[in-house]
């Protein structure tokens, strides 16, 4: 976990929040440096949304502090408002439906001193000249999205909150959304970035988060998690039976499949070694690293074993 600096954009300390019966968030601290993307991450109901909530100070947390821009955000100042972007998940909800996407850009713009043009925003974001002449009403799921980052980004924000920004989108757009993000990135912004697509977190953060069930569960850089995740699939087809292999310690997970086994281990080697020694007919065989998919599966099982919460 990083500790907390003076020149940190955000800082959440010790933040709890609950609803009934649920813990949206506990115990959770987070910072993010200048010019730092952050990517939290986490299944639906994880927390994310409720952390860039509170840390916008649109909900209060019932314990801890936040700082953002060096102020409390329930009462942030006009001038550290002007610092920020943001794209939130129910944000098409207080748009102005009978509007243009232009007139709600250009009225957007107008809220910064100093901001892009209204073209050179619907450029970034992949937003034709047709879908700006367009009530929002009559936009797609997808180009709502496109609007909002649009939004986001017009005011050459300090910090940007971007809340599953892609989701909705085609391939094509979020590689474009995915670029000027690193453009922004290397022109000092710094990002909090919430998704549960994996691949968004490699191809932007220089750290993640893994919220599950309201606790981080892991806080580092991104290029470490390469390094702490020496997991290998082993597909093949054996005749040792299915429950054998399953408690097997070298074992993470197996899975089958058409023809054969697919087994996620953190020690292939030896793993292959007792595979062939105890099946002669082994076959098939092919070895696959594993991704960071593998990563937060196997280490959100783990963690929720290790607090007796059950298997995922």
């Amino acid at each position: 976990m990083h500790m907390h600096k003076s020149d940190d954009l955000l800082q959440i300390s010790g933040v709890s929040k609950q609803y009934s019966q649920v813990k949206a968030l506990e115990d959770v601290n987070l910072n993010i440096a200048p010019g730092e993307v952050l990517a939290l991450l986490g299944e639906n109901g994880a927390g994310k949304t409720t952390a860039i909530n509170i840390s916008l100070g649109y909900i209060r947390p019932d314990s801890g502090a936040v700082k953002l821009l060096g102020e409390n955000p329930v009462y942030l100042s006009k001038s550290a408002r002007s610092q920020l972007g943001f794209m939130l998940q129910n944000q098409e909800k207080s748009l102005p439906s009978s509007l243009s996407s232009k007139e709600i850009l250009q009225q957007t713009c107008s809220y910064y001193r100093r901001h892009e043009s209204v073209e050179r925003c619907a450029e970034i974001s992949g937003i034709s000249f047709d879908i700006l002449e367009k009530k929002y009403k009559e936009l797609s799921g997808g180009q709502k999205r496109s609007l909002q980052f649009a939004m986001a980004i017009c005011g050459h924000p300090k910090l940007l909150f971007l809340d599953e920004p892609t989701v909705g989108m085609d391939i094509r757009t979020r590689h474009k959304i995915w670029n000027h993000l690193r453009e922004m990135k290397t022109a000092g912004t710094s990002i909090l970035l919430t998704t549960h697509h994996l691949e968004e977190a490699e191809a932007l953060a220089d750290r993640v988060v893994l919220l599950d069930r309201g606790r981080i569960i892991y806080c580092g850089e991104i290029a470490g998690i390469a390094g702490m995740e020496s997991l290998t699939k082993i597909t093949c087809r054996t005749t040792i039976p299915i429950k054998s292999l399953e408690s097997h310690p070298d074992v993470i997970s197996i899975e089958k499949m058409d023809d054969g086994v697919m087994i996620t281990t953190k020690n292939s080697d030896a793993l292959l070694r007792w595979l062939s020694q105890h099946d002669e007919n082994l076959a098939n065989i092919s070895l696959k690293k594993g991704n960071l998919t593998d990563f937060f599966l196997e280490f959100t099982q783990s963690e929720r074993e290790r607090h007796g919460g059950g298997p995922v």
